[in-house]
């Protein structure tokens, strides 16, 4: 039997500006791009899985 993925959607309710290298943006447009994803949801992706991996973050 085949298991099912839960996708969990947070509310995103709160604005974070930050300034990273250029480099490091256009890495983020590049990830962002090949997995069909705006900057942002790719920036949100990474953060939440890097603060899930660090245990700052529930496993959601």
């Amino acid at each position: 039997m085949a298991t099912k993925k839960k996708i969990v959607e947070l509310r995103r309710d709160a604005v974070l500006n930050l300034r990273v290298p250029r480099a490091m943006k256009k890495a983020l447009e590049r990830a962002a791009v090949e997995d069909d994803r705006s900057l942002s949801g790719m920036a949100v992706r990474m953060l939440r899985a890097q603060l899930t991996a660090l245990g700052y973050m529930g496993k959601e």
